[in-house]
């Protein structure tokens, strides 16, 4: 009788384990199924991406990439999945391959525009394992609105900023109504002044500290492929990236 009762139990014990994982194993769930909507703020969502399902972002141009006719990204492939055969693992072919048969063709993708139909979690993830190393990848499940075709993206989920290709439509619009219309003062006394780049000439040209000027447009500068605001006074509009911002400007 007390074996039984040692059998039963036990069986009771694994029943309430086994119960505890699955319950938890569906509030994660849960809580990722209502996470906030997306708003823009950020562009690269740490470990919160499932929220870009839905969203359309532009491959953003990457000024080490521009002059080389045989650049390549890594991280793009036709599948997500490792096959397996007699032989051994088949790997996912990438995609649009470049000149060189690594990787993707920077130039046949840069500026195409890509809607996330998924986001699938590595089929070797499992969050239940706190080691294990599969548990921060992901992949974008992307259809390319340009060449009207589908990719997979590797996507590396860590808590701190990493570089990401993409420019999300949403960020950049969100990006767009917090300087877009605001009014800008160039550091410095009247008779001190510094170069920027005329938008309309793409010469240089001087201004003044003292100077107004305000920000008509947020655009993607081709020579840096870092946002840069369109700035105006009277009739003549200067680009100023943003990377410098801060620097020569000052906000009224």
């Amino acid at each position: 009788m007390k074996i039984y009762l040692f059998i039963l139990l036990t069986l009771l014990e694994v029943h309430l384990i086994l119960s505890q994982n699955y319950l938890a194993s569906l509030n994660k769930e849960k809580s990722i199924a209502v996470s906030p909507a997306y708003d823009g703020k950020l562009n690269y969502l740490r470990k919160q991406v499932y929220l870009y399902k839905g969203e359309t972002m532009r491959f953003n141009c990457d000024s080490r990439h521009e002059s080389n006719d045989s650049s390549f990204v890594l991280g793009f492939t036709v599948d997500y999945k490792i096959r397996r055969d007699k032989y051994g693992p088949i790997f996912p072919k990438s995609y649009h391959p470049s000149k060189k048969g690594i990787g993707t063709d920077y130039h046949k993708i840069v500026n195409n525009r890509f809607e996330v139909l998924d986001v699938i979690h590595h089929p070797s993830a499992n969050q239940l394992d706190g080691n294990n190393e599969f548990n921060h990848i992901y992949y974008l499940k992307l259809y390319n609105l340009t060449l009207k075709d589908t990719a997979y993206y590797e996507y590396f989920a860590f808590d701190k900023d990493r570089y990401f290709p993409f420019i999300v439509i949403k960020h950049q619009q969100y990006l767009t109504k917090k300087f877009v219309g605001r009014f800008y003062q160039v550091l410095g006394e009247q008779n001190d002044y510094i170069e920027v780049t005329d938008f309309k000439t793409m010469k240089s040209i001087k201004i003044y500290g003292k100077t107004w000027w305000k920000c008509s447009n947020l655009v993607t500068n081709d020579q840096n492929c870092e946002f840069s605001l369109i700035l105006e006074r009277d009739k003549t509009k200067i680009i100023v990236s943003m990377l410098i911002r801060s620097y020569i400007l000052k906000e009224g």
